[in-house]
């Protein structure tokens, strides 16, 4: 894929705000030919520039010192390269990119830490599309088989049910509930009054007849002779 210049000062001038990572580096590109041994290049061979990673594209600019924006110097297509960390190296924290179509060509860069070279060297390398697209394939071939992982838990699980020969789980029917009206009130009950007598009464009127009197036989007293003579 080829740009044009424009494109390349519109990306490299959107990369301040849209940059992945950025920072100042000490930089050399070694033309072929002119390799030079780790201990030659730490020297006055570099240069300072400001670094922008966004993208597939590694801008580079210089340094913006009375000019409010750096100015882009170039940029490298992260595509078919290889990027590794100078571990022989005496003094700095080195690493370099190589191209495979051009693998006696290097770019070296110089950061200040150990710790600034290692996230450059991993944000580097991460940026190339080809990095993308196969760790988008990785993640979908994960999901793929979580995918299939969940499906046959719930096969199992179905013949499981079905081997037991359980009731699916029904919902009760619903109770309507309704409210009985209250008993009317009973009457009070009725107040026994006492009969009590009367004080002013007559008395009840004397029996002037005398009772009849019958004559009853008297029997003889034991012991007393009767003449009947």
């Amino acid at each position: 894929m080829r740009y044009s210049e424009q494109e390349l000062y519109r990306m490299a001038c959107s990369a301040a705000t849209e940059a992945t990572m950025q920072g100042r580096l000490l930089y050399k590109g070694i033309q072929q030919g002119k390799l030079r041994t780790v201990r030659e290049l730490q020297g006055q061979a570099f240069r300072e520039r400001e670094i922008r990673l966004q993208g597939n594209f590694l801008f580079y600019y210089r340094p913006a010192e009375d000019r409010r924006t750096p100015e882009p110097l170039g940029a490298l297509l992260l595509e078919r390269y290889t990027v590794q960390r100078e571990m022989d190296a005496e003094k700095g924290f080195l690493f370099s990119i190589a191209f495979q179509e051009d693998r006696e060509r290097k770019h070296f860069f110089l950061a200040p830490t150990a710790q600034a070279c290692d996230q450059w060297v991993l944000a580097i390398r991460n940026a190339s599309y080809e990095q993308l697209k196969a760790t988008w394939i990785m993640l979908r071939n994960k999901v793929k088989r979580l995918r299939d992982m969940q499906q046959s838990t719930e096969t199992q699980q179905q013949q499981f049910l079905q081997q037991q020969q359980l009731p699916a789980p029904t919902r009760p029917p619903a109770t309507r509930l309704t409210l009985a009206r209250p008993p009317p009130p009973r009457p009070p009950p009725p107040q026994l009054t006492a009969l009590q007598p009367r004080r002013n009464a007559p008395p009840p009127p004397a029996n002037t007849t005398a009772p009849a009197t019958t004559s009853t036989p008297q029997e003889p007293a034991e012991g007393l002779l009767i003449d009947i003579s």
